[in-house]
């Protein structure tokens, strides 16, 4: 596990496992993974992203309500300053094939773009049901070196 920590994948590595996963038909997982190869997004976002928030400020855009957690000063509580934090928000454009897996992969009576067969549907996946999703299916690199890909 820790020499897959380090790794990046390449363009032939990446190519490779989208058709793989493709031809498996872990469509689950291949979206995660080009949302975090292709959007540059975390664990947090992809398990946040809501159907209906794709294309809700502009046109093959997502916005993603809960990003990541800022923190925002400090105020004081019984003569003690402790930290404000808020949720971080942001709009992250999406390229035209991905925009179209991901129409044709949601529905519109769901909640989240990654959703729940069993349980809970309106609330999203933990952040590590994102690594679950690239341990079980032997992606080769870390959901963190999927957002170095997107870097490079």
């Amino acid at each position: 596990m820790s020499e897959k920590r380090n790794v990046v994948p390449d363009r032939e590595k990446y190519s490779q496992t989208l058709s793989r996963l493709s031809e498996n038909d872990e469509i689950k997982t291949l979206v995660a993974i080009r949302m975090g190869c292709e959007m540059g997004m975390t664990r947090l976002e992809i398990v946040n992203s809501r159907v209906s928030d794709i294309d809700r400020i502009n046109k093959r855009g997502l916005w993603v309500e809960v990003a990541k957690r800022v923190r925002r000063g400090k105020k004081r509580v019984n003569d003690k300053k402790i930290p404000v934090f808020e949720m971080r928000q942001r709009e992250i454009p999406i390229n035209s094939n991905l925009y179209q897996l991901l129409k044709t992969y949601t529905k519109s009576s769901q909640m989240y773009i990654l959703h729940r067969e069993k349980g809970d549907i309106k609330s999203p996946f933990i952040p590590r049901y994102i690594n679950t999703l690239y341990e079980a299916n032997d992606v080769p690199w870390s959901t963190h070196g999927s957002r170095h890909f997107f870097k490079s």
